[in-house]
């Protein structure tokens, strides 16, 4: 009998730490009525979802690789939210959408559009590159008042984007060649513009980090209020230089304006994970078990709370 409440002992142990280990699932919500999915089926939840659905992600390891052509709310956990894989977004019918199409995922891919579509909104995320795939110089259909906010990532592609708006994101490079619409960058941290003059963008303040000799990207846009790594062009208006950006300190970075309507600090003092959501996950924070040898019965007590 001792045996085998030891054994019991420990299948519950292993029970709880499965709990604590926070199995990815996905659910899907449809008028009301919610569907499970594991973790190594969000293409299928995806595909099973309509315009007006939600599908919500916890944290854990999903398989990416999919594709969203339905108006359609996909919402994660912030950093834990891991998508092994690209996204990539295809709508039939240049559609225009409301909300957030993508929010709180850590994407280990790219996010890849190759249609048209108006209103793309993506928040708190974090991906490789945006865009249409690398290598296509013009793109023949349009991304129009795309929406993009407290996002990191390697590379936005805007050759496919007409008129896109960029808040509070981190991007290493900006590549926009052959674009006909001006984006804007709302108290971003930017490390390398690539324009041309006739695609340039609006920068507002905005940490620009690049320090190499090359000046053009920074003549071909309009910077307003921003902190330069070099001397700044007659294109800067309220414009500073600092090579030592990194040395700021948080009140310094106040006393000239660069902090975000919704109190996230812009530049190195937004931490490597702007993205992140803070959302309350119940989990287990104490448990106990006691054996009752009298009664031949284990009492587990088990305490829920959030982290």
């Amino acid at each position: 009998m001792k045996k085998i409440l030891i054994s019991m002992v420990c299948i519950m142990m292993l029970g709880i730490q499965s709990v604590n280990a926070q199995i990815g699932i996905a659910v899907l919500h449809h008028e009301g009525n919610s569907t499970v999915f594991n973790e190594y089926s969000v293409a299928e939840a995806i595909t099973a979802a309509v315009d007006g659905d939600t599908l919500y992600l916890s944290e854990g390891h999903f398989k990416g690789g999919f594709t969203i052509n339905n108006a359609i709310h996909v919402i994660g956990s912030g950093q834990g939210t891991l998508i092994d894989g690209d996204i990539t977004i295809s709508f039939e019918n240049n559609p225009t959408l409301s909300g957030y199409l993508l929010t709180g995922l850590y994407v280990k891919g790219n996010i890849v559009v190759n249609k048209a579509v108006k209103g793309l909104g993506i928040s708190q995320c974090r991906f490789t590159n945006f865009g249409n795939l690398r290598g296509s110089s013009t793109s023949s259909f349009k991304v129009t008042d795309l929406y993009m906010e407290r996002c990191s990532c390697s590379e936005i592609r805007l050759n496919p984007v007409e008129g896109g708006s960029f808040y509070s994101c981190s991007i290493e490079y900006v590549y926009s060649y052959y674009t006909t619409g001006q984006s804007s960058f709302n108290h971003c941290n930017i490390s390398y513009v690539d324009n041309s003059q006739d695609s340039s963008c609006f920068f507002l303040n905005c940490i620009y980090t690049n320090t190499d000799s090359r000046t053009s990207e920074l003549s071909n846009n309009v910077w307003q209020n921003c902190l330069l790594c070099k001397t700044p062009p007659s294109t800067c208006e309220h414009c500073w230089s600092n090579t030592s950006a990194g040395n700021l300190t948080i009140a310094e970075l106040e006393s000239k304006g660069y902090i975000a309507t919704d109190g996230t600090v812009v530049g190195y003092f937004g931490g490597e994970t702007p993205y992140t959501l803070e959302l309350a996950t119940p989990k287990v924070v104490e448990h106990n078990i006691e054996v009752d040898k009298v009664n031949k019965k284990l009492n587990v007590t088990l305490t829920v709370g959030n982290e």
